[in-house]
């Protein structure tokens, strides 16, 4: 069991919606804009300047920032769609680690790796006792919070990218910060609270969850002599939350199911060791998924 506490962490929110009324406009010489029958892009949460990722559609999948928008129309730059109507199931979510939605302090979380009981029963009559190790869930706490501007109270009981910071940093977009991040249910967060009270009111976090990501975009480069690939099409493992170190998972190929660690990531591809995989082209329906829920990160923040 490892316990570790620290001063002050965030709480991140990714809006997602996901429906079959949602259409892409090539503007021509104008920007590209994203429709919305429903009219559902405001009340989802997305905000101007978004990093979002579309999925499921037939020619737009991938990462797109948001200029502006209104409760049907997200507005993007010129030239990054191609036409097509809606019809399609397609998803749209904030990139990770999303939307800043609050501020806590005082924090301690606990994870471990634990000996799981199993009770097997034999012929009906008695039972003996084994175990199985396996990995627990992390959970953590905070003495107080407060929220942010950008708060939206859709989110509260959902899952939540929390990060809990393990020293200061007064220039993180110089250097780097150093943070123990993952999924979570946060719970505890009372938005009728004042400011004085918020922050002497506990939160709890429910560690839940992991970078995973399903698509039939996803090919298997062998590297020769150098360091194997994975691609994804929908350039969507920096979306996901694939991050340098994760241990993952394949699962739904023809050829390279197994586990990998992550040496370099980017939208579009991900690196793992030298002559680790079979080469295998996109088609097949591939899951990828980290096997790591509560990790520690080293980032730069961006300018």
């Amino acid at each position: 069991m490892a316990k570790k506490h620290g001063k002050v962490g965030a709480i991140y929110w990714t809006p997602t919606m996901t429906a079959t009324t949602i259409a892409f406009v090539d503007g021509g010489g104008g920007a590209d804009t994203i429709t919305d029958s429903g009219s559902a892009f405001v009340t989802t949460g997305y905000k101007a300047g978004d990093l979002i990722t579309v999925s499921g559609s037939t020619s737009n999948d991938g990462n797109y920032t948001i200029v502006s928008l209104v409760a049907g129309t997200i507005t993007l730059a010129t030239g990054v769609l191609t036409a097509e109507g809606a019809g399609d199931s397609v998803t749209i979510r904030v990139a990770l680690p999303g939307q800043l939605v609050a501020g806590f302090f005082g924090w301690t979380f606990t994870s471990e790796i634990d000996l799981v009981e199993v009770t097997d029963f034999v012929d009906g009559a008695a039972g003996f006792k084994k175990y199985i190790v396996g990995l627990e869930d992390w959970t953590g706490e905070a003495s107080g919070y407060w929220l942010t501007d950008d708060f939206h109270g859709d989110w509260t009981g959902t899952e939540m990218m929390v990060r809990f910071f393990a020293e200061y940093n007064a220039s993180p977009n110089v250097t780097t910060a150093l943070f123990y991040s993952g999924l979570a249910l946060v719970s505890g967060i009372d938005t009728s609270s004042g400011v004085d009270q918020a922050i002497e009111e506990s939160l709890s976090f429910q560690g839940t969850g992991k970078a995973s990501l399903l698509g039939t975009g996803i090919a298997f480069v062998d590297g020769g002599g150098g360091e194997d690939t994975i691609t994804d099409t929908g350039n969507g493992f920096i979306a996901a939350g694939f991050e340098v170190g994760d241990e993952f998972t394949v699962s739904g190929s023809t050829s390279n199911d197994g586990s990998y660690t992550i040496l370099a990531v980017v939208a579009g591809t991900i690196n793992v060791a030298t002559a680790s995989l079979t080469a295998e082209g996109a088609g097949d329906s591939v899951t990828i998924s980290a096997t790591t829920k509560l990790v520690l990160r080293t980032a730069a923040w961006p300018t």
